[in-house]
């Protein structure tokens, strides 16, 4: 079918956390104008390497269609913080666009990456350069000011305004308290809100800034509401002890979701600053599974589930409803979601004009068993995982080529032709 002007692509993308030998995840719920959904998990690679195995951040930038990532780890000190590209709607491949510069968090306004950082420059700003292969990033600047003293765990742009919580000393690890705004015209620290110690996320909902503060993580988790026009700011006790998984409807509802010591999930009304009594929906971890990742977009609700071992992923309605997706992998955890929402015709154009110029062609694609490939002069066929190792290597058959045992997921077919060689997707089922 033919995308019509005005419909959209719906997705998430997801950073799985993994270990020092399997490296890092990836997943995607892709979802058409038409409702037909598409899913992808699976071990993310690089140079032939694992990638960075606890990924920090995604974040993606409309204007080029490129989702960037970085990686990361739980002692923030102990791994590279790279910041990778990736091309979600051609190919799951990696490309690095920086150095090891301990990149954490990332946001995207306009032609900028904006990039917080372990380690001094505590925030950088790049600018996104498309190239013929893709997109480089051009280091521009970074801001100079002693409050710029310690470990930025968010970031959230309001207009030409980015918001950064300061949550500790990477000196000693005390916490922090302040969350600075970040004139981007400027390119200066223009004021700061000081709040509860240990700022480690930050949502917006209209006009107000919400971080989740969990001071020493003895203390119940404390609401720091940060209004955006004054500063002013509103600490509410929830009197609950969290750990994590703070989230905003992009809808712009009135509630924060949060996940609680019980392991339940739990919704905060920023209007009454309540907690409701009982869990959200009544969705809580699954049997010995915690909850940890969380996504809430309207009437998707997205939760990862781990035992720190392997992870499940399950796609729920708003009211708890089943979606009907429900996805394990053994990579351990889900942690960082992001959603996004494409102009379908766009994309379609995109994909008939790469298609329109390829001399070869995968078909069925996505495939279950055997695939052919149509083309002239066709010589030699390697399929390869996207990190680049050579998985199979066929001579030209024309009965097809066989993948029954080759594992779901994404690779890459390199194609050796009379006139060259071509790199195409392919999707196992």
């Amino acid at each position: 079918m033919l995308a019509q002007t005005g419909q959209t692509v719906k997705a998430v993308f997801g950073l799985l956390e993994g270990t020092s030998t399997l490296g890092g995840g990836f997943y995607s719920l892709i979802q058409d104008p038409y409702g037909a959904r598409s899913i992808m998990v699976g071990p993310l690679f690089h140079n032939g390497g694992p990638y960075e195995p606890y990924g920090n951040d995604l974040a993606y930038d409309r204007s080029t269609k490129y989702l960037f990532l970085t990686g990361g780890g739980p002692n923030p000190f102990t791994y590279k913080g790279v910041v990778y590209a990736m091309d979600v709607w051609n190919a799951y491949l990696l490309d690095s666009l920086t150095g090891p510069i301990g990149a954490r968090r990332l946001a995207v306004k306009d032609t900028l990456l904006l990039v917080t950082r372990n380690q001094l420059p505590f925030f950088t700003a790049y600018r996104i350069r498309p190239t013929a292969n893709g997109v480089a990033l051009d280091s521009l600047w970074s801001p100079s000011s002693p409050y710029l003293r310690s470990v930025p765990e968010a970031i959230v742009v309001v207009g030409d305004t980015a918001f950064i919580p300061l949550t500790y000393d990477p000196n000693n690890f005390s916490p922090d308290s302040l969350i600075l705004s970040i004139n981007l015209r400027t390119m200066q620290v223009d004021s700061f809100a000081k709040v509860y110690p240990n700022p480690a996320e930050l949502v917006r909902i209209g006009s107000k800034l919400y971080a989740a503060c969990y001071g020493d993580f003895t203390v119940p988790l404390h609401i720091s509401e940060v209004d955006i026009p004054t500063r002013n700011v509103t600490i509410t006790n929830t009197t609950v002890i969290s750990f994590g998984g703070f989230a905003a409807d992009t809808g712009g509802r009135d509630t924060i979701l949060f996940v609680d010591a019980a392991n339940s999930l739990r919704a905060y009304d920023i209007t009454t600053q309540q907690v409701a009594a009982s869990a959200y929906q009544g969705i809580q971890g699954l049997g010995n599974l915690s909850l940890y990742g969380l996504l809430w977009v309207g009437d998707w609700l997205v939760t990862g589930h781990t035992n720190y071992t392997d992870t499940l992923i399950v796609v729920l309605k708003d009211r708890g409803l089943p979606f009907g997706d429900t996805t394990r992998t053994s990579i351990p955890s889900l942690r960082r979601l992001i959603y996004v929402e494409e102009d379908a015709t766009i994309l379609e154009l995109a994909h008939n004009r790469e298609a329109s110029w390829r001399l070869v062609q995968a078909y069925p694609n996505p495939v279950m068993e055997r695939f052919y490939l149509r083309g002239e002069g066709i010589r030699r066929v390697v399929l390869r995982d996207l990190g680049g190792r050579c998985l199979r290597t066929w001579e030209n058959q024309t009965l097809g080529y066989e993948v029954l045992d080759v594992p779901s997921g994404v690779y890459i077919l390199q194609v050796e032709t009379s006139r060259g060689v071509e790199n195409l997707r392919l999707q196992k089922l």
